[in-house]
């Protein structure tokens, strides 16, 4: 069973996970592979051969963010959604709609249904509220588009909530891309909770003095 874990975010952003401990993190919790998606900025992080590490970013565009997966080049922040997933798909790379329904943190919504998203992320561990999710996954299923889930780490305890399990074997980065964009994977894991997220929130606070 591969698992990896699509929406991490580190230092490099507005995470409180040093990049270089990652990888460290996601062995311990089982993980097979991660995604470091910093909001608008593009994380090399050194690669360890026990764990798959796909480059991505998440995109803050006019109507809202979006995760680019398996990209080699950062991609601008504030150009409009549709340019935006073109870009992404320029580079080869996995356009997917992040916490769509989240009323907290910019999410495209309805957008959902009019762009050509490649997968949308129906599991996301810090929407603490359950219809944020549930939302996003009847829009997936509406639209019969691939499901993934992505933990959206701010902390190391965080990493690892939520992710994607893999059906076929895969053995690099374009084998799991390749994979999800045909369907064969389906999110799991649950929400950080209420207590998570906060404790989160509060060591933001206290690091911002």
């Amino acid at each position: 069973m591969f698992k990896v874990d699509l929406h991490i975010h580190t230092t490099n952003s507005d995470g409180l996970t040093k990049p270089e401990d990652v990888v460290k993190i996601a062995k311990r919790v089982g993980l097979s592979g991660v995604a470091v998606t910093d909001h608008n900025f593009l994380t090399n992080i050194k690669k360890d051969e026990s764990i798959l590490v796909i480059l991505g970013e998440e995109i803050t565009t006019k109507e809202g963010h979006i995760l680019a997966l398996g990209i080699s080049e950062e991609i601008e922040r504030d150009l409009p959604l549709e340019e935006t997933i073109d870009r992404i798909k320029e580079q080869g790379a996995l356009a997917v709609a992040a916490h769509p329904f989240d009323k907290f943190r910019k999410g495209v919504g309805d957008l959902v249904y009019k762009v050509d998203f490649d997968a949308i992320e129906t599991l996301n561990a810090r929407s603490i509220f359950p219809t944020f999710n549930s939302r996003a996954r009847k829009a997936a299923l509406k639209l019969k588009i691939p499901q993934v889930g992505g933990s959206d780490a701010h902390a190391d305890d965080q990493i690892g909530r939520a992710y994607t399990i893999i059906t076929k074997e895969v053995s690099n980065e374009d084998d799991v891309l390749k994979m999800i964009k045909k369907g064969y994977c389906y999110a799991e894991g649950k929400s950080i909770g209420v207590i998570k997220y906060l404790k989160e929130k509060t060591i933001k606070f206290l690091n911002s003095f």
